[in-house]
């Protein structure tokens, strides 16, 4: 089963390559939005709000981040459940802001599958690995959804954001429902895809049909009340702690708002910069100045605080990250045999 993950990132490592039309697209929407961003800045303005900016809590921001990133290699650990004992928790750390770092810096967006393919290699087995950052991305965006709630409640959106927003929750309901589904009708499930794959030619159904079945066991978390608890508190302290970020970088340039204006940035900034984009360039700071604007912050304080949030996000994933990347790490590769479990 190794061949199969094995030949998806050659084709990875192959998209990469090829994939001229994102990069471009990427460059692109990165230099219109820092054009947008800075056409009209006073830069006098900008160097003054750097120069109010309080160290003390930078450093509460660069403490959120800190956190916010050991509670989501903390949930992840749980979600790979017994099959990754053997798997230090700072090599989950490092493969974690490893992918953060790929999805960052490339617009083509292959830091989930570094994690299947590095962790899923050591052990626990790499569709197995896979199903389970699938179903952490599903978590988050119904959390997500619960802060949009949150916002709605507390104050008014501009419409685009409104409709944005309703979007991201019907998906979010779509999601959940069929995760639930598939949790619930797991043996059910299991016979349709065998009964589906039947018109695959034998070999590749074999693999396949292994494949999904170790990407669906990934789901056995939800049925560990223990399990899912645990994965309820971290999933709780990460997105407290990703506001708090918020928070803290704002009031490192005195700006006194609401909780909501923080929980709004938040979301914001998860929505916008999944678009292609290279490091996120340009797009943070200008999502930044859009969403303070609506709170009457001025743009070149606006521009600051985005550029600095920037800084204090990148900061873990730039220093560690790279320990994470194939072949940088430490820990060998184990034969992937556990996919068909």
């Amino acid at each position: 089963m190794a061949t199969v993950f094995n030949r998806l990132a050659v084709k990875a490592t192959t998209l990469m390559k090829t994939g001229a039309f994102r990069l471009i697209l990427g460059v692109f929407v990165s230099a219109v939005a820092l054009y947008l961003a800075v056409r009209d800045i006073r830069w006098n303005a900008v160097l003054a709000a750097f120069g109010s900016v309080s160290p003390v809590y930078v450093a509460f921001a660069l403490l959120s981040v800190s956190l916010n990133t050991l509670a989501k290699t903390s949930r992840w650990q749980v979600l790979l459940g017994a099959r990754a004992d053997k798997v230090r928790f700072g090599r989950l750390l490092s493969v974690l802001l490893a992918g953060q770092l790929i999805n960052t810096l490339l617009p083509v967006r292959l830091g989930d599958l570094n994690r299947a393919y590095v962790i899923g290699g050591q052990g626990p087995g790499r569709a197995y690995t896979l199903g389970g950052v699938a179903l952490e991305k599903v978590i988050d965006l119904l959390c997500m959804v619960l802060l949009i709630v949150v916002v709605f409640i507390s104050s008014p959106l501009p419409t685009w954001l409104a409709r944005t927003a309703l979007v991201t929750f019907g998906l979010a309901m779509m999601l959940t429902v069929s995760v639930l589904i598939i949790s619930v009708r797991g043996p059910y499930v299991v016979s349709l895809i065998d009964t589906l794959l039947h018109r695959v030619p034998t070999p590749y159904a074999i693999r396949l049909a292994r494949i999904m079945h170790a990407g669906l066991q990934s789901l056995g978390v939800l049925h560990d009340p223990f399990s899912l608890l645990k994965v309820t508190g971290w999933s709780f302290l990460i997105w407290i702690t990703a506001i708090t970020t918020n928070i803290s970088a704002l009031q490192a340039f005195g700006v006194r708002l609401p909780i909501s204006a923080a929980i709004l940035l938040l979301i914001v900034l998860l929505a916008g910069v999944s678009v292609p984009n290279v490091g996120g360039v340009g797009i943070f700071e200008y999502l930044c100045m859009l969403s303070l604007n609506l709170y009457g912050v001025a743009p070149a304080r606006a521009l600051s605080f985005g550029i600095v949030l920037h800084a204090v996000t990148l900061l873990p994933m730039l220093l560690l990250g790279p320990a994470g990347l194939p072949g940088l790490g430490r820990a060998k590769p184990m034969p992937d045999t556990t996919l068909s479990n």
